[in-house]
Formats: structure tokens, sequence, C-alpha cells
């Protein structure tokens, strides 16, 4: 018999249930009781040390194992790349099973979440036609091991890459004015400029002129990937002969010529500006919190990030702290990936189930690293509530629901509810889960409730 609906909860277990679910991937059966006990210190711990690489990842090919290869078919033309994708297609799924994989197993739901919010902050895509092979190992070798860094060394470690040279196409970018603009034709190319200010730091509200677009793109000439031909095939290469000679004037200062000091200290500008340090937080909490930020959650989330010298662990633990992010309300719609691993955990799902759980994202549109080039997913949750996507959602829960089932046999649901969602389980949803005899009717039931589809 289901345990009756709480009359009141103790207001830590309210705090829990907003930790997993806010900022986390939901709750495990249970776990609810052993976060109230230090809500945001579950958090903070969880990204308050450096990570061990999980061995499943760590296996797996790294970027100069690949890139020589991809430039080699890029060279060789449509059909060469084309048959590369092929040749690659096995791979991709094996890392999306591992990266999957990776997730369901994590005791740091909270870290996962800020990996993917900065994995999709720079998106390299498997949707691009010549980045796709580099887009998980971007992530492995970018992202996760920088999350709790400085803004400038993730924003450096992004642009050195060859994923984001190969997918702006600026391994290709020629100074008019360098000695081999001079000699032939010149090749500006300023699509990585025009990314990193518009994208990465200051966003696309920000204060950007064409010509301090032009003036980085003539910083970032040079900046190349070495090919199966040349030493280090594969890895970041400055072309000293590329690069355009004279000094640049960027946000209103000159900068001397300095071959590939230029665009650093040109990155480590941008990257220290207050609108971009607001972009960021804007961003962080369009994710995590809500799609309209109260300033008062944007201004702790400022002043942790200043606090610890430009840190991205400083504006985590700073959203984290703000009494702006706990609010009760849930405000923001789950995405099919937060809809897939919050299921998962509620089932005890592991690593075993990556498959089930990448057919979830693909089935709902949201695959792993098949986001929009350049600009990522939308963080707006009304992007996900077209009739299409909400269809798509509740025959998944079902599936889920039904494939779970046998696992709770003889278990009450309405508890079940209470045990993973806590105060955020409305007494209307306790009352349906009570009186629904079938488990697996039950469990679509709690997976399509508004409690559990948001956060």
């Amino acid at each position: 018999m289901a345990v009756p609906y709480p009359k009141k909860f103790p207001p830590e277990l309210l705090q829990a249930a907003i930790a997993a679910h806010r900022f986390g991937y939901g709750a495990r059966p249970g776990e609810l009781d052993g976060i109230a006990a230090d809500p945001q210190g579950w958090l903070i711990t969880q990204i308050d040390q450096p990570e061990t690489p999980p061995p499943v990842l760590a296996v797996l090919p790294d970027s100069t194992s690949i890139v020589p290869d991809l430039l080699d078919a890029i060279q060789a033309g449509p059909e060469a790349l084309h048959a590369f994708r092929r040749r690659l297609a096995g791979m991709n799924r094996r890392e999306a099973l591992a990266h999957t994989g990776t997730t369901l197993a994590s005791p740091s739901p909270f870290r996962e979440r800020l990996i993917r919010f900065w994995s999709n902050h720079f998106a390299v895509s498997d949707r691009d036609p010549v980045s796709f092979a580099l887009s998980h190992a971007f992530e492995r070798e970018v992202i996760r091991p920088r999350i709790t860094g400085t803004f400038i060394q993730m924003l450096t470690a992004v642009v050195r890459h060859p994923a984001v040279l190969i997918q702006t196409d600026n391994r290709l970018s020629t100074g008019p004015i360098s000695i081999a603009g001079l000699k032939g034709a010149p090749n500006l190319i300023d699509t990585l400029a025009r990314v990193i200010l518009q994208n990465y730091t200051l966003g696309p509200e920000g204060a950007v002129k064409t010509r301090d677009i032009v003036e980085l793109a003539k910083m970032l000439t040079g900046w190349s990937v070495a090919g199966s031909d040349e030493d280090a095939p594969g890895t970041f290469r400055f072309r000293p002969l590329w690069h355009e000679q004279k000094k640049k004037f960027f946000f209103r200062r000159y900068y001397p010529e300095a071959g590939v000091l230029e665009a650093e200290a040109a990155l480590d500008t941008v990257g220290r500006r207050e609108d971009t340090a607001r972009h960021l937080a804007i961003s962080m909490a369009r994710y995590f919190v809500t799609d309209s930020p109260p300033d008062e959650l944007i201004s702790d989330m400022l002043n942790g990030f200043t606090g610890k010298g430009n840190s991205l662990l400083g504006m985590a633990e700073g959203m984290v702290r703000s009494p702006a992010a706990w609010h009760p309300q849930q405000a923001k719609v789950k995405t099919p990936t937060d809809f897939v691993f919050s299921t998962a955990r509620l089932f005890g799902w592991g690593s075993a189930a990556a498959p089930l759980a990448l057919a979830g994202l693909s089935v709902m549109g949201q695959a792993p690293k098949r986001f929009p080039v350049l600009t990522g997913w939308p963080s707006d949750g009304r992007a996900w509530l077209s009739p299409q996507h909400l269809l798509e959602r509740l025959q998944w829960g079902a599936a889920a629901a039904r494939e779970a089932a046998p696992v709770f046999h003889g278990a009450d649901m309405a508890d079940l509810g209470l045990a993973t969602l806590g105060p955020l389980l409305s007494p209307v949803t306790h009352r349906r889960l009570s009186v629904t005899s079938d488990p697996a009717d039950a469990l679509a039931l709690l997976l399509a409730s508004p409690e559990f589809q948001r956060r």
C-alpha cells in the first residue's frame, strides 16, 4: 500500500530534489535522503577536484590519429571524404556509446552536465562534413579536462584544436600581406574570428564590429594543422609564412607584429572582458536554471567567476550558491538528453544501457554531437515543445517504461515517485500513480508527468 502523500516535507528534501533534478540528471530511488544532508556540497564536491579520465574514454583514438587521414580525404575530394565518413561510422557509434555509457555510470551528474554545456557552447558538430570525425575527441581532449579551469585556458585550447581549425577552414587562412600571400593568392578566412567573437565570447548581442572580426582573422592567419607529410601530423601548426604582417588594431588598441603570440594576446583580451563573462553566465544560467535568469543570479555567478581569477569552477560555484538558483518552480523543460538520462537514473540503468539511451536520444532529435554546426542546441525550452517533439517523448517514455516494468514488479509506484522526485511530485500525480495497477502504465505516467518533464 502506498505511503500517503506527506502533509509537509522537510525543507532540505526540497533542496535535495532541486539539486538532483535542476543541476544533475535526476535522482536514483532513495538518493534524495543522502543529498539532503548538504545539497550544495553534493554538487560542489563533484567538480572541485580534477577528474580522472574514465578508462572507457581513455582508450578511444585521439585526434592526432584521425586528422592526417581526414586531411588527405578532404584534399582528395568529396567522394574520398564521403568514403572516409563511411569508414568511420563504426568508430563514431563506439564513441557515442562510450560517452553515453560514461554519463549513465557517473557518480557526478553535475560534472557531466557541465561537460555537455561547454561542448554545446563550442559546438564541434558531427553534422559538419569535415570535422565530424573529431567531435567526440574534441570533447575528451579539450572540454572534459578543463571545465573547472580558467576560461582563457579553455578558449585557447579550443581555438588551437584541429577540430575547430578544420571546421572553420582557418587551417587554410593566409594573410594578404604575408610572405605566402604576396607571392600568390591570399586567402583570408574570417569564420573562426567571427565564431570566437559572436559565439564563444561576446555573444550575438555583443558589440562586435566588422573591423574587429577582420583584425582578429588577420591575427589568426597561419594557425593551421600539420598534415600527414609533416612533423607531428594532426597537431596544431603555426605557419609563419602565411601570417599577416604588420601591427593590428583590435578592440581599440594596437597589437605589434608578434606571430603566433598576436592571436593568443587577442584571446586573452576578449576572454577577460566583462561582456564576455556576462554572456557566459547568462548562457550557463539558461542551460541550468531558467530561460530568463534574474539579475541576482547572474551577479552571483559573475562574482564567483572573477573572485577565482576568471575560473569556470568559480562561475559554476557562484550559480550553485546563489539563492536565486534554488526557487522551487520547475522553470525549465527537460531537453531530450535531460529526459533520457533522468529516466535512466530512475530505472537504475548503468553503462550497459547505453544502446537504449542512445536510441532514445536519436529518436527525440538530440543524438550526441548532432547539434547545429557552430551554434549548438538552443537553450530555450520552447525549442523542445513542438507537437512532434512531445509525441516522440511520450512514445519513447512508454517504450522505456515497458522495458523497465519487470524490474519494478510488486513495487508501489506512488512510493517510487516520492523516492525519486520528493516534494516535486504533486499530490495529483501521486494519486494517479496510486490507482494505476499496471507497472508499465504507472511508469509511463510518471515519466509523462509535468514534474518529471521539467526541472
